[in-house]
């Protein structure tokens, strides 16, 4: 008897849950929210950088291979006074090449025809070093993120 007593008591206290367990479960579920939350944003935030370093590098790289491919098999070249452009000629090719930068972006021209070879270029030198060598200097930057690539073009003509 005194064991049903209890048993009916507690059923009939039981009716839902109070204020504070609700308020309680709440506080966690925001906890756990604002965690995901922030594991999200730290891995956005982490793939926007790493886009842009790898951006930068492609352009950087493709600079460096397009200019040496080309400057390479030159027969003359002339360095603009400001190192960031260079005329030159191919052997039997009455044609003008050049590079040079505009802006952001390289350029390659032949005759008149513009070719953009890269963008984010914000250095762009070339220092003639003689015995048909050309040396040179590529800075890409972006978002504050800069890298800079030096290389050296022995001319085979």
């Amino acid at each position: 008897m005194l064991q049903n007593i209890f048993s009916r008591n507690l059923c009939k206290d039981k009716r839902g849950f109070i204020l504070l367990e609700i308020l309680l479960a709440l506080l966690l579920l925001s906890a756990a929210a604002a965690t995901v939350h922030h594991f999200y944003c730290f891995g956005l935030l982490s793939y926007t950088r790493g886009s842009i370093k790898t951006d930068l590098h492609q352009s950087a790289r493709a600079s460096m291979v397009k200019i040496t491919s080309e400057l390479r098999w030159a027969e003359s070249y002339h360095v603009h006074s400001s190192g960031s452009q260079i005329e030159f000629t191919l052997p039997e090719d009455p044609r003008k090449y050049t590079f040079r930068l505009r802006g952001q972006d390289l350029e390659y021209l032949i005759d008149s025809t513009v070719n953009k070879v890269a963008y984010d270029i914000y250095v762009l030198n070339f220092i003639p070093s003689g015995n048909h060598t050309v040396d040179y200097q590529i800075t890409v930057q972006n978002s504050g993120q800069e890298y800079t690539l030096f290389s050296t073009v022995q001319l085979k003509n």
